[in-house]
């Protein structure tokens, strides 16, 4: 048990030396880590050369304490302090130029703010400061701007107001309407001394008044003038011109009137020709002989003449001529098939042997023929009789025909069930075929299963004697296995006694010299 014991706290002072060792190696890594990152950090501040993150890279390498060996810091703290006295003698700079520029932003020196918002820009003074001084800057340049935009304006405005004044009396002498209606507006928004411009109101009231009343002459001229070409009143529209061209209408508006005259003139003769045309057309496409002679009368008393040996002249009075022979010869040729209808007719009436259908033929060719209603009326009832009699043999027709019909379904039937007999008996032989086909198919899966049956048992068993033997092989190398490990243990037990016991007497040995070397000393 104490060896026991003592090879426990051995082995407990072992895992807490590794442990320590273990912190140890982790802590230099740590260290080591630190320190290259710092290094790194550093590198990139004094490339960047810029002063926050030189800053922040120095005093996270002096974090890592005195003893770290962080290549660079040296040089790192001397740049950093030259960096340092740069922004200090940079920020002197920008102050100076912050005060020149809030004293030139109080002024109203445009030129002076602009140098020296030039020099607050390029001084890097607060960007607010130089947006206010850039918006004074704007507000200075619109104010001059303004002022002497103001000074042009007012000599216009000047040179405009004698301008006008002279335009005005200028307009005033000449009598004209337009020009002095100009010449008062211009004169107005000129500022033009209010009594030159009362006498040239008053001259332009006398030519208003003047301009009214041969407007209204003329507006009432060319009012009835226009009105009487709208109707077209063309004997009114000559006087009428003569009136409108005294009271100073338009020439152009003159020229065109007379020209419409002129116009609705031509069209009031086209318009009777082609009325006369229109009814002469009318005439051709219909029936009547006598409304066809007066249309072609009433044309030829409007100087309509027909097509003469050389080819002049209206085509529709010739045509009209030919329509009247063709209407003539139609009514001929009419009253003869309506007397051949008529006799046609009376012998299909008056036959015994007549059918329906060639009565029927001649009842439409007298109806068409326009025959007279009492011989229609009797062709009519020998067409009821004969229709009644044409009914009945159809009647008798279609019942024979159906018996007929009858006849030859009831064989065609017997056929279909002799048929329907011998398939069914196929179809017996053919399920009886199959069911015996099926029956030995089950006979030989049933045989094949029983075979794959026994197959599967004997493979089972084999499986099972196999893994038997490997079983007991398993258990016999384990049971080797443990006697072996037994042994071992039992070995180093042993040693690790003799050890100790050798351990315990070194250690006595060592006890007993130095008593007695303590003892020596003493004496």
């Amino acid at each position: 048990k104490a060896k026991a014991e003592a090879e426990r706290r051995a082995k407990a002072e072992e895992e807490a030396r590794r442990a320590a060792e273990e912190r140890l190696r982790k802590e230099a890594e740590a260290q080591e880590a630190a320190e290259a990152k710092a290094r790194a950090a550093l590198a990139a501040a004094l490339e960047a050369d810029k002063l926050p993150p030189l800053e922040q890279a120095v005093r996270q390498a002096e974090g890592l304490g005195p003893d770290a060996a962080v290549v660079g810091l040296d040089a790192a703290r001397e740049r950093l302090a030259e960096l340092a006295a740069e922004e200090e003698k940079r920020e002197m700079e920008r102050a100076r130029a912050a005060l020149s520029l809030s004293a030139a932003m109080a002024g109203e020196d445009i030129e002076l703010l602009r140098t020296t918002l030039e020099a607050a820009a390029a001084g890097d003074v607060e960007p607010a400061k130089v947006s206010l001084a850039e918006a004074r800057l704007i507000e200075l340049e619109e104010l001059a701007e303004a002022a002497e935009r103001a000074k042009r304006e007012a000599e216009e405005r000047e040179a405009k107001r004698v301008a006008a004044l002279a335009a005005l009396r200028e307009a005033v002498e000449g009598n004209a309407a337009a020009e002095l209606d100009a010449a008062i507006g211009a004169a107005e928004e000129a500022a033009v001394p209010s009594h030159e411009l009362w006498m040239a109101r008053q001259a332009r009231e006398r030519i208003a008044l003047e301009q009214a009343k041969r407007e209204a002459a003329r507006g009432a001229a060319s009012d009835a003038l226009q009105q009487a070409l709208a109707r077209a009143e063309v004997e009114r529209v000559p006087a009428l011109i003569e009136d409108a061209e005294e009271a100073g209408v338009d020439a152009e508006e003159l020229r065109e009137a007379r020209a419409e005259l002129v116009a609705l003139e031509e069209q009031a003769a086209l318009a009777r020709m082609e009325a006369a045309r229109q009814a002469l057309r009318a005439a051709i496409a219909g029936e009547s002989i006598g409304a066809l002679q007066e249309a072609s009368d009433a044309a030829r008393a409007l100087g309509m003449v027909a097509v003469d040996a050389i080819g002049e002249g209206e085509p529709l009075l010739a045509e009209a001529a030919v329509r009247v022979e063709e209407l003539e010869a139609a009514a001929e040729a009419a009253e003869a098939e309506r007397r051949d209808a008529a006799c046609a007719l009376e012998t299909v009436i008056g036959s015994q042997l007549t059918d329906a259908e060639a009565m029927r033929e001649a009842m439409g060719r007298a109806a068409a023929a326009g025959v007279d209603s009492e011989l229609l009326a009797r062709g009519a009832e020998k067409q009821a009789v004969l229709e009644e009699e044409e009914a009945l043999r159809l009647e008798a027709e279609e019942l024979a025909r159906f018996e007929a019909e009858e006849a030859e379904r009831a064989v065609r039937e017997a056929a279909e069930a002799e048929e329907a007999a011998r398939l069914a008996a196929i179809e017996a032989e053919r399920i009886a075929v199959e069911e015996a086909a099926a029956a030995l198919k089950r006979e030989e899966e049933e045989r094949l299963a029983a075979e794959r049956r026994a197959a599967e048992e004997a493979e089972a068993a084999r499986l099972a004697a196999i893994e038997e033997a490997r079983i007991e092989e398993e258990e016999r190398q384990r049971l080797a296995e443990e006697l072996r490990l037994e042994e071992e243990v039992r070995a180093k037990l042993e040693a690790e006694e003799a050890e100790a016991a050798a351990r315990a007497a070194v250690d006595a040995a060592a006890e007993e010299e130095e008593e007695r070397r303590i003892e020596e000393q003493e004496l």
